[in-house]
């Protein structure tokens, strides 16, 4: 049976491709929704791209169609694409008590005279949860709009795993630095004790490997090799990039991933809240790289761009040249940095002019670029560092995009966390790094981590906050 799918507005600022993910159905766009997208059509925000992008989808399908779009334009992949009017002469089938001039209204007459008009099944796809209520108060089927989306996020790839061996392949794996997978198994059974040898396994997962004789006093860490064949120790645990050192288990394998050469991990996708050092160890490694020359990779610089809705609306309008109206975007870069270039915290901030004049030094050498998260489209990166900071602020599409700027010798690190979306079109299973995690965890040039309240090392606040915030009473 063919079904009408009606579309609210912030499905297609989500995803523009939303036009065409119905298959063999009708796709149904209100009036009120062609007018908001003109609305939203400039700006150099992602909705504002979008925006765009939907218009000239439209345009194709409009010089495609045989009349105009309110008669229906055929779609490639067999359904019907229309736009349609609400009314009959001004008809409104919604409680006399809602405003009649609300945009989400007029949607929803829209799927009401449809119900009307026809016997066929009517569904509205909606990121807006009231809206989505008050379709069920009028009988409404709704549903939200999930191609883009990935698993519950407690559910979705960590990038690590705990993982036991016997004594003797343990000391082998301590001696040689490497152990064949076979030899290592998960302990499951709450009330009785069970091996499991046959489990997912995933290219540079990190491994916590215990010695099953004395799990809680003899670990040693790893990770899972390119072909899932072996688990070997990390090559880089003794590291001390920019004079950083790791102070928990997500931060080795933080450090582990973002030295690996761009030859063996090109794409770093690292997870988790505040505090728990993503941005300050990833810039740690950026001036490890260009700013003291430790630099195996021979990079030429660092492109680091964040996307902020609070600002990024209003981006262009802002006075002063592009950095200008950069810089606010990146403070919480300038703030990692003051801590790395100054690491003796009992003397860093007594001479603010001297601790100013170290950044600016590194900013004069032209080794790092900071831009807007929406001027990284159609740019091809080569021989570079990429850092993309907050990218559960970004749709998958953006993710997407981010990824493919990658040229030859560029290594990609993007960092989010998905209990902290300000953009109200995602949520945590809709969120760019979430769903760059979840499409790309297979690949073997790609390493994840994910970082937890207790991994916090910003201060004692951060992490008692972040636990009584986020946990579940």
């Amino acid at each position: 049976m063919i079904k009408n799918y009606v579309l609210d507005t912030n499905v297609l600022l989500q995803n523009p491709n939303a036009l065409f993910a119905f298959e063999e159905h009708n796709v149904i766009l209100p009036e009120v929704v062609i007018e908001e997208l003109d609305n939203f059509k400039k700006g150099h925000s992602e909705i504002n791209v979008n925006a765009r992008e939907v218009a000239r989808k439209l345009c194709a399908l409009r010089q495609k169609a045989e009349k105009s779009l309110f008669e229906g334009v055929q779609l490639d992949n067999g359904g019907m694409l229309y736009i349609k009017n609400p009314f009959k002469q001004g008809e409104s089938f919604v409680p006399k008590g809602w405003e009649d001039k609300k945009r989400d209204n007029d949607i929803l007459n829209t799927c009401l005279t449809l119900q009307k008009e026809t016997n066929e099944v009517v569904i509205l796809v909606t990121q807006d949860i009231y809206l989505g209520i008050k379709a069920d108060y009028l009988q409404i089927k709704n549903e939200q709009f999930r191609t883009d989306s990935v698993k519950n996020i407690d559910e979705q790839y960590q990038g690590y795993i705990d993982l036991c061996v016997y004594e003797d392949d343990f000391e082998e794996f301590v001696k040689n630095k490497t152990i064949d997978i076979s030899k290592a198994f998960l302990i499951e059974g709450e009330n009785e004790y069970k091996e499991v040898y046959d489990f997912e396994k995933y290219p540079n997962e990190f491994v916590i490997l215990h010695c099953a004789n004395n799990y809680l006093k003899k670990t040693i860490l790893g990770k899972i090799s390119k072909d899932k064949r072996s688990i070997v120790r990390l090559q880089y645990e003794n590291a001390h990039p920019f004079g950083i050192t790791p102070k928990n288990t997500m931060q080795y394998f933080m450090q582990e991933a973002l030295m690996a050469p761009v030859k063996d991990i090109p794409l770093v996708l690292i997870k988790g809240p505040a505090g728990t050092a993503k941005t300050f160890f990833t810039m740690a490694i950026i001036l490890e790289r260009l700013y003291e020359g430790n630099n195996p990779d021979n990079f030429r610089k660092a492109l680091i761009c964040r996307p902020n809705q609070l600002m990024e609306d209003d981006l262009g309008y802002l006075p002063g040249t592009e950095q200008e109206k950069i810089d606010p975007l990146m403070r919480c870069i300038f703030d990692a940095m003051e801590i790395l270039v100054d690491s003796n915290k009992e003397e860093r901030y007594k001479n603010e002019k001297e601790l100013q004049g170290k950044i600016n030094d590194i900013l004069d050498r032209n080794i790092i670029d900071m831009q807007a998260i929406g001027y990284l489209r159609g740019r091809s990166v080569s021989a570079s560092i990429l850092f993309a900071d907050e990218i559960q602020n970004s749709s998958p599409n953006t993710a997407k995009s981010i990824i493919t700027r990658a040229g030859e010798g560029t290594k990609i690190i993007m960092c989010g966390d998905p209990n902290q979306i300000d953009n109200q079109y995602l949520d945590s299973r809709t969120n760019g790094i979430s769903y760059a995690i979840e499409k790309m965890k297979d690949s073997p040039l790609c390493a994840v981590i994910t970082t937890s309240e207790k991994d916090a090392s910003r201060s004692e606040l951060v992490k008692d906050a972040n636990m009584r915030f986020n946990r579940k009473d």
